[in-house]
């Protein structure tokens, strides 16, 4: 696995999926400043837009014909993709909260959602599903 690869894509999978969420919810009028009261839209807008462009990168990273598409190697890229936006919220997300700590702004509270972890799992499985669908296609 070309892993220098993977982070640079996992890298512009978050990239466009933290933008794409966040016009997402100013043209759906959400209410950014609180972590607490996430609306269900959001959580599934989030997920659609993760999850296509989890797939959409899977596809991509196979492009060049140099990695055999397998359910291993997509797996591990969807890890990849999940490890570089965790890394990444930490050092953006949690820095911020702790230098204006308030139960509103609480990242933690978005972490514990299940629907969150639900996001995670799908976009692990789509990219070993792409993985899969790519090693099968003659």
């Amino acid at each position: 696995m070309n892993i220098k690869r993977a982070i640079r894509i996992a890298l512009l999978v978050y990239i466009a999926s933290f933008v794409l969420s966040i016009v997402y919810a100013l043209i759906a009028g959400v209410d950014m400043t609180s972590t607490t009261d996430v609306p269900m839209n959001l959580y599934i807008a989030g997920a659609v837009i993760s999850l296509a462009l989890s797939i959409g990168a899977t596809w991509w990273y196979f492009k060049p014909k140099t990695e055999k598409p397998s359910v291993k190697i997509g797996l591990y890229f969807g890890l990849i993709v999940i490890a570089v936006g965790f890394i990444l919220d930490s050092a953006m997300i949690i820095p911020y909260y702790f230098s204006n700590p308030s139960p509103e702004s609480n990242p933690f509270v978005y972490y514990a959602d299940p629907w969150f972890w639900l996001t995670v799992a799908l976009v692990i499985a789509g990219c070993a599903a792409t993985g899969h669908i790519l090693e099968n296609k003659k």
